[in-house]
């Protein structure tokens, strides 16, 4: 997201001179790479998130304390999540809504994984 913004700065600092390229023609912008990211993120949630949860259910002894800190973790991954969701949203004029998850169908599956 800090490269979106610091491409879209630097075409306002040269919009009064020849048509800068826009957001969605740069390589590393493409739909295609926006998508691969959303993949990516499911795929590390799955593997890396579980582990983590499973790891903090044995060494915590107290479901009240595991709850708390994951319901923590969720919280921050969703706040995250949701910025990168619009951000994407906006870039590709909503093509992407069937592909990201919206929030209550983001909270939904981290509450699959985290149970």
């Amino acid at each position: 997201m800090d490269r979106v913004r610091a491409f879209n700065d630097s075409r306002v600092a040269f919009s009064s001179g020849p048509q800068a390229p826009l957001l969605t023609e740069q390589e590393w912008a493409k739909q295609a790479i926006a998508e691969n990211l959303h993949q990516v993120f499911v795929e590390a949630c799955e593997r890396d998130l579980r582990s983590f949860v499973t790891k903090l259910r044995l060494y915590l002894e107290d479901d009240r304390t595991v709850s708390v800190l994951v319901t923590h973790i969720e919280e921050a991954i969703i706040d995250d999540y949701l910025k990168f969701r619009n951000v994407v949203w906006n870039m590709y004029a909503g093509a992407m809504k069937n592909v990201v998850f919206s929030q209550d169908g983001l909270r939904d599956y981290l509450k699959s994984i985290c149970n």
